[in-house]
């Protein structure tokens, strides 16, 4: 596993030296029912730092996540207005960028799948030498509940309905400039790859899911 808490050095950039090697980024409104699931589960595989954008959310995401915020895992940010997305995650490479080697942009519907590997970090130490992992969405369908059902959003929807083309983004900050889409980056060098290390175009990628996938509980 990749060395973490400023013990890395990159080979191209010999004096970046990260806080952390993996953090993620996410957006939200209203997700009381889902968020504390998503963040205990993304740093269970190795998420050591999230930052979450609350985007007017009646009940403030820091209060629902406190225990998680007082442990350093999580800060929030409130964030107002219409169609923020973009703007969130530019905040979060503008402002938190450098703490990472690897920072991921996920939606509260959408829960990284290690197919081979216990820990995201294991998985991300091959592919170093791009400035982005494009993770292809495994897309799930309601699985037959007509109301939402209580529990786990991982165990309550199994039913997965196709493999989708569309990604979402791990990528590596100090190579990044702006967010084209919630699913695309603009890089200084280099391409996005998908995890059989085939060029992404874009927010695309040709299926890539025997190494991870993004499972994307849309009708939840």
């Amino acid at each position: 596993m990749p060395e973490t808490n400023g013990n890395i050095v990159d080979k191209n950039i010999p004096e970046f030296k990260p806080r952390y090697y993996l953090g993620l980024c996410a957006i939200a409104k209203d997700e009381t029912p889902f968020i504390r699931e998503w963040i205990a589960y993304h740093h269970y595989i190795g998420f050591e730092k999230i930052y979450i954008y609350d985007n007017d959310s009646s009940q403030p995401i820091r209060d629902i996540v406190s225990d998680f915020y007082d442990q350093g895992i999580v800060d929030t940010y409130r964030l107002s207005g219409y169609g923020m997305q973009n703007t969130a995650y530019d905040l979060c490479l503008r402002d938190h960028g450098e703490e990472f080697f690897w920072l991921a942009f996920f939606d509260l519907d959408e829960f990284l799948c290690l197919k081979e590997d216990q820990d995201a970090r294991m998985l991300l130490h091959d592919y170093e030498d791009y400035p982005c992992l494009s993770v292809n969405w495994e897309v799930f369908s309601s699985s037959g509940h007509l109301t939402r059902p209580e529990g786990f959003v991982t165990l309550n929807y199994t039913d997965k309905m196709l493999t989708s083309h569309n990604c979402k983004c791990i990528l590596q900050p100090r190579r990044t400039t702006m967010a084209y889409s919630s699913h695309h980056f603009e890089y200084t060098s280099g391409h996005a790859v998908n995890a059989d290390f085939m060029p992404a175009l874009g927010a695309y990628a040709i299926p890539a899911t025997r190494k991870v996938c993004l499972n994307h509980y849309y009708f939840k």
